[in-house]
Formats: C-alpha cells, sequence, structure tokens
C-alpha cells in the first residue's frame, strides 16, 4: 500500500502548461477564475468545453495525473488466460 503510493506520486502526476491539455486528461486540482467554478476534480477527465475555458483563464500550469495506457486490457488478457488457458496450444 505504502510503496505503490509512493510509486504513484512520484511517477503518475506532472505538472504541465496549459498549452499541452488535451481532452480527456485528468486534473488533480478544482479550478476556479475569477471566482467561476471552470473545473471540478472528477474521474471522467477534462471535456472540450472545460478545456477552452482553461485555455481562455490566465492558467499558466496545471498538475494532471497521468494514467498507464491499455491496463485494462492486460487485465482482461490475463483473466482470460487463467480461465481458458493458453489459446495458441489450440491454434498450432
Amino acid at each position: 500500500g505504502i510503496a505503490m503510493k509512493a510509486v504513484e506520486n512520484v511517477c503518475m502526476y506532472k505538472i504541465i502548461p496549459v498549452e499541452k491539455l488535451q481532452e480527456g486528461d485528468w486534473i488533480q486540482n478544482t479550478l476556479y477564475y475569477k471566482n467561476k467554478l471552470i473545473y471540478k476534480k472528477s474521474f471522467i477527465g477534462l471535456t472540450k468545453k472545460q478545456l477552452e475555458l482553461i485555455k481562455s483563464s490566465k492558467i499558466k500550469k496545471i498538475l494532471i495525473k497521468e494514467g498507464i495506457p491499455f491496463t485494462s486490457v492486460f487485465l482482461i488478457s490475463f483473466i482470460i488466460s487463467i480461465i481458458l488457458g493458453d489459446l495458441f496450444l489450440y491454434l498450432f
């Protein structure tokens, strides 16, 4: 638990310039501009409308959390290989 949290804090969080933000990025802070809420932290990620609002504000850098690509695919493949065995043995 503690080791995983340490790795997450060191490797997965990154401060990037607003210009490099993309739709779907996971911003780690709730953002306000001129006392108006422009982004509330969520698990869905950044929408196109929120991205435009953030880029039009005076915010320069943002803390985001990067995910590990294809994690769900590896998990599903692992589960299928445990249940069904090695599918390549059936092909050859």
